[in-house]
């Protein structure tokens, strides 16, 4: 079982991570849950119910990633968060390319491909927000 000591010991790039993927798997709780109440619910395609989603976690993302998960003090919001914009489109493109073809491509219903797409969108966001948007 780990201590709080034991984790101390972990390097501080691996902390993060852990912290990002925590704030993450809200984000993509929130990015899930909206995605089925818009495509199940009100019949909207898919992958417009994937943009409504992304952009509802979109918000909790900017808000702890920015206080906890990079403790970042730069800049200004508006400058922070137009670079935090643009990663997060950069994902969100890469995630409805590859709904799309999971969908399209492989006829893998859209519920279950929704959630193979969260890996790409979580790599894409990681390096992006630790380099460039709260470096």
């Amino acid at each position: 079982m780990s201590t709080p000591r034991t984790l101390m010991k972990l390097p501080p790039e691996f902390l993060q991570f852990l912290k990002f993927s925590t704030v993450g798997t809200s984000n993509s709780l929130i990015h899930y849950v909206v995605f089925l109440f818009m495509f199940r619910i009100f019949a909207i395609n898919y992958l417009i119910a994937c943009c409504m989603g992304y952009a509802a976690g979109l918000t909790n993302s900017f808000f702890w990633n920015r206080r906890w998960t990079f403790r970042y003090a730069g800049e200004s919001d508006r400058a922070t968060l137009a670079r935090f914009v643009i990663i997060n489109l950069t994902a969100l493109c890469s995630t409805l390319a590859f709904l799309f073809l999971l969908v399209n491509g492989f006829e893998i219903r859209e519920e279950f491909a929704q959630f193979f797409t969260i890996g790409v969108s979580m790599m894409i966001n990681f390096l992006g927000n630790k380099y460039w948007t709260f470096r």
